[in-house]
């Protein structure tokens, strides 16, 4: 469950980053 979540924030978070890089 708690792997889960730090996946999901993981995958949240590189998403973001690579709307602020483009």
């Amino acid at each position: 469950s708690t792997r889960y979540r730090c996946l999901l924030g993981g995958l949240l978070c590189l998403r973001i980053l690579l709307s602020t890089c483009h």
